[in-house]
């Protein structure tokens, strides 16, 4: 896959390369790789690791090798991890990422994950970051259901909690109720709400 980006003037902003390829095995899981290259024309510096270093506005040529294995979908216990490793901008960034679900079907719905990145953008500086989502469904019935997550992202020092009751009292009608809460590292309350929603549906 190749996509090309010009500004209003006709210089090139970004050109994005991709090449992929996957095995499948008999039971329907599969292990893949992924190439990619990004040759970037950045016109305004900008802080990616929010420690007051800014990149410098140049061309850059980023590249990365991702590999990774998918479990079966048609099974209860689904699952996915991957690895990754490459240039960016003018320094590294080694990833990685995991996924867990498990299906309860009709009753309930359960999923996790976890990513890690890891920047080291040499003299400007180096970070980690961490994202982790838990998240729960319950299913009262195929109209009302209860759907909670919980996640941690450290480079945003946030920890939020977000429920939401969605009842569809008519086809394509829902009505939902939303708790939300976000705490610092130290679950420390930032700030938190609660939104009601309603919509309906017209048919002409």
């Amino acid at each position: 896959m190749n996509n090309t980006y010009f500004d209003e003037i006709g210089s090139l902003i970004q050109s994005s390369h991709s090449l992929n390829s996957a095995v499948f095995f008999k039971d329907l899981s599969a292990i893949y790789y992924v190439f990619n290259y990004d040759a970037i024309n950045l016109k305004y510096g900008f802080d990616v690791l929010n420690n007051g270093n800014s990149l410098q506005p140049e061309k850059y040529d980023n590249w990365n090798i991702k590999i990774g294995y998918n479990s079966a979908n048609n099974q209860k216990l689904r699952y996915r991890f991957n690895a990754q490793n490459g240039s960016f901008y003018g320094g590294s960034r080694t990833s990685g990422g995991m996924y867990l679900n498990y299906q309860l079907l009709p009753f309930a719905n359960i999923e996790a994950s976890y990513d890690i990145n890891h920047l080291n953008l040499n003299e400007l500086g180096k970070e980690t970051f961490h994202l982790a989502r838990l998240t729960g469904e319950v299913f009262f019935n195929n109209r009302l259901n209860w759907t909670t997550y919980v996640q941690y992202n450290n480079q945003q020092n946030n920890f939020n909690i977000n429920s939401r009751l969605q009842w569809e009292y008519k086809p394509l009608s829902y009505v939902y109720f939303v708790i939300t809460d976000n705490l610092n590292k130290d679950f420390n309350q930032k700030n938190w709400g609660i939104a009601f929603k309603m919509n309906y549906r017209l048919d002409f």
